[in-house]
């Protein structure tokens, strides 16, 4: 049984498989390093973008006038915001992207649509 389980082979055969498993090792790393890489340098663009984006609609949005509170409607100038979709839809056209204006945590205007088709307006901010 114990030579079943010890097995010799020539030096250079251990020193070849040695080397495999050392090249294997560096090539599970330096694929490890470039996933990593990829997935920060993705998150960054993703984070540009959200800034490009927010300060696109703060910037048509604001464009109107101050923001003011009315009971439960939100006012920029003399426009008012609920159900308005000409921003976000700018936002939409201009960046590609999805946009919604909130008010507390409920939708007041946005491009984002439910399964039926309908803008979710209405709808509340997930938690967390």
């Amino acid at each position: 049984m114990k030579k079943l389980l010890s097995f010799r082979l020539p030096i250079a055969t251990r020193l070849a498989l040695l080397g495999v498993f050392f090249v294997g090792i560096a090539v599970a790393a330096s694929v490890m390093v470039s996933l990593q890489a990829a997935e920060k340098a993705m998150r960054e663009r993703a984070q540009a973008s959200l800034v490009v984006n927010i300060n696109l609609l703060r910037d048509l949005v604001a464009a109107k006038g101050e923001p003011r509170l009315d009971g439960d409607k939100l006012y920029f100038g003399n426009e008012l915001m609920n159900g308005n979709f000409a921003a976000v839809d700018k936002v939409k056209a201009l960046a590609g992207s999805v946009a919604t204006i909130f008010m507390g945590d409920v939708r007041i205007a946005t491009n984002v649509q439910r399964p039926d088709g309908q803008r979710a307006v209405g709808t509340k901010l997930a938690q967390g």
